[in-house]
């Protein structure tokens, strides 16, 4: 009985280690001191975010103007507004990514990115905002 349970546990063990390789998993990176994962969202990020570990970070997530700070969790484009905005498929190749079509901390901040605020890209003249914003 004990070699029959080691077999299906070992089958187990293989049949997860083959569906783990075969979907998508989140790259994990180290920030900070911290591994953690490249794709985070908002739920990720503020566990350090919220002035304990690190310093706190503003967001918007309802009345969002272009100045307000953090603007995130926002449909992208925002309906009737699309021609104010790049077309979402032309962010990627940016460095930009939405998740689920919204616009979240890992849109603007590239966790390989070594350099303070770990931009996706240089915000020489508020170029990463113009990246999104074309009008």
């Amino acid at each position: 009985m004990r070699k029959a349970y080691g077999i299906s546990g070992l089958l187990l063990g293989m049949i997860l280690f083959g569906l783990w390789l075969r979907f998508p998993h989140a790259e994990q990176v180290m920030h900070h001191g911290l591994e953690v994962k490249i794709t985070a969202d908002l739920s990720d990020c503020i566990v350090c975010h919220d002035g304990m570990v690190g310093p706190t970070v503003s967001i918007c997530t309802v009345d969002c103007k272009f100045t307000s700070p953090h603007s995130i969790l926002k449909e992208y484009p925002p309906f009737g507004k699309e021609q104010e905005y790049a077309p979402a498929d032309k962010l990627a190749a940016k460095g930009i990514i939405l998740q689920n079509h919204k616009v979240t901390c890992v849109s603007c901040h590239n966790l390989k990115n070594p350099q303070k605020y770990h931009l996706v890209m240089e915000n020489n003249g508020s170029a990463l905002c113009y990246a999104c914003h074309i009008k």
